[in-house]
């Protein structure tokens, strides 16, 4: 049962290893996807998720720390980005502060934080910080910030800004090698998971014309069963995939896909009753 799993890592939050917290992280992202962004269970998620990350977090802060191991430098991102989901005030201030003071992605001199405080900025200031950001993402030259700046942009909690940015994915300033990044990033977010859907749904024979013989063809199925969780979301990626099960390049992908997609399904029927059970328990007793 999963809530054995998560009542063990209650017990971890003096763990300073890296290694671990990659185990642990693995466990906190796996309970994101089965809450499904709930909003009357997210609450008691992050509650639990910044009683894990508080203590690390007072020994590294935001600052590298003279003589400190490679592992802390690896570490420090984690946590914080673990704090930043659980929205921890403090740490809220601090990435919008910093956010603010910066007129180009260089001004965030710490490269691994940059995609933290973009997600916050976006989340927390909408409009405001997605304009910025996409100001950035149209003048960087670089292909790895970009992909930071589009997993800052998809943060949004206005499914408005979702419909936006859907409009983006085939313009001139978004290169070819790019579209996946896009797709994937918004599907993954509850606020614009049908707008991104529905927009391959729709535009399906330019995807096909466009990246048929490329390896990212299969990215399209298989990413797609990986951001989707519920009854209804089986039957829209049966519906739209299972006639498609003829073309050679993605028939295996689609087949594992909701092979997937099934088994979380049954994964959330058994096990999230328990689940927001305990984390309201643990929500009481950290209180």
């Amino acid at each position: 049962p999963t809530v054995d799993v998560v009542n063990l890592l209650a017990h971890y939050s003096k763990e300073s290893s890296y290694p671990v917290w990659q185990a642990m992280t693995s466990v906190t992202g796996a309970l994101r996807l089965l809450i499904n962004d709930d909003p009357a269970i997210k609450p008691h998620l992050q509650r639990y998720i910044a009683s894990l990350a508080q203590p690390q977090f007072a020994r590294l802060g935001w600052e590298r720390i003279p003589g400190e191991s490679y592992f802390d430098e690896l570490l420090r991102p984690t946590v914080i980005g673990l704090l930043a989901y659980a929205e921890v005030p403090a740490t809220v201030d601090k990435a919008l502060s910093l956010f603010e003071a910066a007129d180009k992605p260089e001004d965030i001199i710490m490269p691994e934080l940059r995609g933290i405080v973009y997600s916050v900025a976006v989340r927390e200031q909408g409009q405001k910080a997605f304009d910025k950001l996409l100001q950035w993402y149209k003048t960087t030259q670089s292909a790895d910030e970009r992909i930071t700046l589009v997993a800052g942009l998809s943060a949004l909690r206005d499914p408005k800004l979702g419909d936006q940015a859907i409009t983006y994915f085939r313009s001139e300033f978004v290169k070819p090698q790019d579209v996946t990044y896009w797709f994937i990033y918004f599907l993954r977010n509850r606020h614009s998971r049908h707008a991104a859907w529905q927009w391959m749904v729709n535009n399906w024979d330019w995807i096909s014309e466009q990246f048929k013989n490329s390896h990212d063809y299969p990215d399209f199925p298989k990413y797609s069963s990986g951001a989707l969780s519920t009854e209804q979301e089986l039957h829209d990626y049966k519906q739209f995939f299972e006639p498609k099960l003829q073309e050679q390049d993605i028939a295996m992908v689609i087949r594992q896909g909701i092979e997937e997609i099934e088994i979380r399904v049954a994964w959330r029927k058994r096990d999230l009753d328990a689940i927001t059970t305990f984390l309201q328990n643990h929500k009481q007793s950290a209180a």
